[in-house]
């Protein structure tokens, strides 16, 4: 997929994702306050660091399974589908394991890279340069493939081994678009941690929409022999 090709989707996605703006807001809204539900609390009862402790570590195990959910949701718009409370109850139970395994093998690789290359960055030596260079690349591989990695489970309902392997091929054959796809979600992102308003009413929600969009346009242009390399 060409330059003019990649950027044609990545505004299609932008387009799609305005057309349902509405819908995206509200799901945005329950993903915030339900993923970080625990940490209101904390802040409302103010208690000790322990009970701190505890609450983030809920946030932490609340934030797959309902990113799971939205995201299961957020395909059924895109396939037509009704929307309703018992489907986000549905997807939650469908995909909470998985999705917290997703989650936490996320995290930790993202913590291996980052504390491998936070040992080698202070190093003169050329071959710690090259390791720093190396992890960097890693890092921006894994944040490429994550971008696959939800709507795989939820459209195609597997395991999350096959979902990373499907993502890493899809990823590999559409690179110009992923690293368009992760660049706008950067902007995006960085838009609203500093405005912060965006980060509750819309954030997850229209990335979300864009990655399963994305991923959708990008498998229909396989025939099935080529599909099954995606298997």
């Amino acid at each position: 997929m060409g330059v003019s090709q990649s950027a044609k989707l990545i505004l299609n996605a932008l387009k799609k994702t305005w057309d349902h703006i509405t819908v995206l807001v509200v799901l945005n809204l329950v993903w915030f306050f339900l993923a970080f539900s625990p940490m209101f609390i904390d802040s409302l009862i103010k208690g000790p660091d322990v009970i701190n402790l505890v609450c983030t570590i809920l946030a932490l195990l609340l934030l797959g399974p309902v990113s799971a959910a939205m995201h299961y949701l957020i395909h059924r718009i895109l396939t037509n589908e009704e929307l309703s409370v018992e489907e986000f109850i549905k997807g939650l139970k469908r995909f909470f394991w998985r999705s917290e395994l997703l989650v936490l093998l996320g995290l930790a690789a993202l913590l291996i890279i980052v504390f491998n290359f936070s040992h080698t960055a202070n190093h003169e030596a050329v071959y710690m340069r090259i390791l720093n260079g190396i992890w960097l690349y890693m890092a921006l591989l894994w944040v490429l493939l994550l971008q696959y990695a939800f709507p795989f489970l939820v459209q195609q309902d597997i395991n999350i081994f096959l979902a990373l392997k499907r993502s890493a091929m899809l990823l590999f054959d559409n690179l110009l678009v992923s690293l368009m796809l992760l660049l706008l979600g950067g902007f995006l992102t960085f838009i609203s941690v500093m405005l912060v308003i965006p980060l509750i009413i819309l954030w997850f929600a229209m990335i979300s929409f864009m990655q399963n969009y994305v991923t959708v346009e990008l498998l229909q242009k396989y025939s099935n022999d080529h599909s099954k390399d995606l298997d």
